[in-house]
């Protein structure tokens, strides 16, 4: 915010406006006093130049303090390029340097096209960038891999997230792609894609099995347990067989939704083939009743 507040004092009091002139101008002060001052050249598009140096020397429009690159390469910079040999389009361009002649601000406005912002590192290495495309795109870049984006708020430290949204609702409206985990009300997943501490509601949940769903149940080579084994088991056990008993749920913090809705599934399917074999066996009695009778 600081460094806003300085670009806008800095043009406010330094107002440009262009046309040709043939000389530069230096103020060695330690103070200057003016109510305005105008920095006044333009070159027309169409303008051509021997090289790099001779565009940046007749372009310059402003050049605050010297850098250690030399007497021309000031700590602020402003330019006027028009559409040239070198330039297929007209830009202005402002930037800042350090003492030690290290990019450490650029801004960058092509005419009819992209608009650039970007801020470096003592290394000269891009840490921030914003550009604005001819074709409604804005792309905002955080470049340094321990970068984080506070809203509401300063971090605080140690950081932990790369994104931090403070006292606030957060809206997204489209698809959010993850590549990582998912915690609801807790830091801890437990290695799943998705963890949520507390209740979810929902008007629907489709659960992708990869598992064979057990309509092998009613298969006729399916070996299906009797009564009495299931009794013997249950009565051994505890618990029916292959579902989990109150200890191994316990024990691993849950069950698959999936995987004992097929089990509960499989037993089911068990339960109607024993209803159909007491079906028949009541019909079977029920005609052994009525002949009895009619003897």
């Amino acid at each position: 915010m600081k460094k806003l507040f300085f670009f806008s004092a800095l043009f406010h009091f330094f107002y440009l406006s262009f046309s040709q002139v043939t000389s530069d101008t230096r103020i060695y002060r330690d103070t200057l006093e003016a109510k305005r001052v105008e920095v006044i050249n333009r070159l027309p598009d169409g303008s051509t130049f021997t090289d790099f140096s001779e565009r940046n020397r007749k372009c310059q429009l402003l050049q605050l303090g010297i850098s250690s690159g030399g007497e021309n390469q000031g700590l602020l910079n402003f330019y006027d390029f028009p559409k040239s040999n070198i330039d297929n389009k007209s830009r202005v361009f402002f930037a800042i340097e350090d003492r030690d002649w290290h990019s450490r601000f650029r801004m960058v406005a092509r005419t009819g096209g992209t608009s650039v912002f970007t801020v470096y590192d003592d290394e000269q290495k891009v840490a921030f960038s914003a550009t604005a495309t001819e074709n409604d795109f804005l792309f905002v870049g955080l470049h340094k891999p321990n970068s984080t984006l506070a809203i509401g708020g300063n971090p605080v430290f140690p950081i932990k997230y790369k994104l931090i949204v403070h006292d606030g609702d957060s809206s997204l409206d489209g698809n959010l792609e993850v590549a990582g985990n998912i915690g609801i009300g807790t830091k801890d997943t437990k290695g799943y894609r998705l963890g949520v501490k507390g209740k979810v509601a929902a008007e629907e949940v489709k659960v992708a099995l990869h598992t064979n769903w057990p309509d092998y149940v009613f298969d006729k080579e399916y070996d299906l347990p009797t009564l009495k084994e299931v009794e013997k088991h249950i009565q051994e056990k505890g618990h029916l067989e292959n579902i989990p008993n109150a200890e191994e749920v316990t024990k691993n913090e849950g069950i698959f939704l999936g995987e004992i809705n097929a089990k509960l599934l499989q037993k089911i399917e068990e339960l109607t083939l024993y209803t159909i074999q007491q079906q028949k066996l009541i019909e079977a009695l029920n005609i052994r009743l009525q002949n009895l009778e009619k003897e």
